[in-house]
């Protein structure tokens, strides 16, 4: 269960989340909430379950199991080149906000995974008005208390407790992605992250073979790290480096 207070004290009053936190026991998808409706600033919208959530490329994200973390922070606009960048940096505090708990890679270009299995996922939505951007959700799903899956998700899907056969403080995790991420956001802000470098400690699948499906083709690439826009370098068969800028990797 969620214990809001126990949030808002580990944030304390310095933080820009602070008292800024709203909970739903359940809700069609924590980023809807946050596009359809006006939140103040450096939000966050956490709901216990969703009805419809969403992943990207208009995937479902089956998030109806209470033991999960579904959230969506609310962003303040900034320069609409950062917005992919901002996707794989999200990854790199989550990765960083639970390294005491377990050691969690990023597959390109915001799949967090464990041993070859997806264990949680980022979201980036964003509004504007006219030309201008007015304001920018992340969502974050992640696996932590589930148990087992169905058929058709358990050789992709994993969950903490399943990697560490241990159950999870829900509010505490929560709680270290909110920190970790408020940490990463001021650093991007003031361009101070090294995200090609972090890249190469991160990655699951640098130096390696991967699969990427791009307008209905699958093609064979050796992955050979990012730039700092945020896409994806890659070798192709003859070769030849290429950027990506949207697929999908297989796991």
């Amino acid at each position: 269960m969620l214990d809001l207070s126990f949030i808002n004290e580990r944030l304390t009053s310095e933080s820009k989340f602070y008292n800024k936190i709203y909970y739903f026991d359940s809700i069609d998808s924590t980023n809807s909430e946050g596009m359809v409706n006006n939140y103040p600033y450096f939000s966050v919208i956490i709901a216990k379950t969703q009805t419809s959530g969403k992943g990207r490329s208009g995937r479902v994200w089956y998030s109806t199991v209470p033991e999960n973390i579904y959230l969506s922070f609310i962003m303040p606009p900034f320069h609409t080149e950062k917005l992919l960048p901002l996707n794989i940096l999200t990854a790199y505090s989550i990765v960083e906000g639970l390294k005491s708990i377990i050691d969690l890679r990023i597959k390109w270009p915001n799949d967090l995974v464990v041993n070859k299995k997806k264990i949680g996922g980022i979201l980036l939505e964003s509004k504007f008005l006219g030309n201008k951007l007015e304001k920018v959700v992340v969502g974050v799903g992640l696996n932590v208390n589930q148990e087992f899956f169905d058929n058709s998700l358990e050789k992709i899907a994993t969950s903490i407790f399943i990697e560490t056969n241990l159950k999870q403080n829900i509010s505490e995790i929560a709680c270290n992605i909110i920190v970790s991420f408020e940490i990463f956001f001021q650093q991007f802000l003031k361009n101070s992250i090294d995200i090609i470098e972090k890249w190469c400690n991160y990655s699951e699948n640098l130096g390696k073979q991967i699969k990427i499906h791009i307008n209905g083709d699958k093609k064979t690439f050796t992955e050979k790290g990012i730039t700092e826009q945020g896409e994806l370098l890659v070798l192709d068969e003859n070769g030849f480096e290429k950027k990506i800028i949207s697929g999908d990797i297989d796991l």
